[in-house]
């Protein structure tokens, strides 16, 4: 067997919010209702909301600034395109990694790449690997952040042109 399929790196892992979560086997409650299998605890339902809201809370002292350092917040499509593409990145990803506990559609496309494998159709099978590859919540996250990090360049350079214009240098 696989070290993956052996849940190997669960085991060694216990600080992972997967293994912090409440009803993971990695948690266990005495009789007394204690919890006495990790020394960090299951991760209170107020941590899971300050991660999922990182996208949001990220930009709180950023706007404060740019507007009262810079009187301006820069260029708004650009600043919207960023937070959408951060927002829609971690959401799936998170949502992955913490509701889902596991990627259903990418073992919906590994059983058809296994059915094409033994049916000797190649060409398929290659295709269920590019779409399992492609809409991967990790991929996907990677995609969103490439376009935030595009975006909040842009958005950077559009303030610091606001301000160059401000002290009259362009």
């Amino acid at each position: 067997k696989k070290k993956h399929d052996q849940k190997f790196w669960h085991k060694h892992f216990p600080f992972a919010v997967r293994n912090r979560l409440l009803h993971s086997p990695y948690v266990q409650t005495k009789k007394d209702d204690t919890i006495n299998s990790l020394s960090l605890g299951p991760i209170p339902l107020y941590e899971v909301y300050l991660f999922a809201l990182m996208p949001v809370s990220h930009n709180i002292p950023s706007w404060i600034m740019a507007k009262k350092v810079y009187g301006s917040f820069g260029s708004i499509c650009f600043a919207r395109i960023l937070n959408i593409s951060l927002a829609v990145g971690w959401a799936y990803r998170m949502t992955e990694r913490w509701a889902l506990d596991a990627c259903r559609h990418i073992k919906f496309f590994g059983e058809r790449m296994e059915m094409a494998k033994k049916n000797g159709e190649h060409l398929k099978r290659f295709a269920w690997m590019t779409l399992a590859a492609v809409l991967s919540p990790t991929a996907v996250l990677h995609y969103c952040t490439g376009i935030t990090l595009t975006a909040a360049f842009c958005h950077a350079r559009s303030v610091e042109i606001i301000m160059l214009q401000k002290f009259q240098v362009l």
